[in-house]
């Protein structure tokens, strides 16, 4: 399930608790291009400067479900006249994680 979070630090962070294995999509302002997707244990997403207003710039749509977040990411980039891009940490982790279980 699709969840999003703006100005809401404890909902945020309540869903991060809960979904460790799961995905963020970061939507910046207009007049940024490209949407950041992330895997939720990304270093990024936990930055010490931002604690307490991970939520205050911009959006952060999040989900349990790669396919999900892709199929979101892709509609509110169409929305905005957008794109989304893999952050290139998550990227490489992401697509080791896929060639492993493809091995199985």
């Amino acid at each position: 399930m699709v969840q999003r979070f703006f100005k809401n630090e404890v909902g945020y962070e309540d869903w991060f608790s809960k979904n460790p294995e799961g995905l963020v999509l970061n939507v910046y302002e207009e007049n940024v291009t490209t949407d950041k997707l992330h895997l939720a244990n990304c270093f990024h997403l936990r930055a010490e400067g931002e604690e307490g207003r991970r939520t205050n710039s911009y959006e952060k749509v999040c989900s349990d479900s790669a396919e999900e977040l892709m199929v979101e990411a892709t509609r509110i980039g169409i929305k905005r006249n957008k794109v989304w891009a893999w952050c290139p940490h998550c990227k490489k982790k992401f697509d080791e994680k896929a060639a492993r279980f493809l091995k199985l």
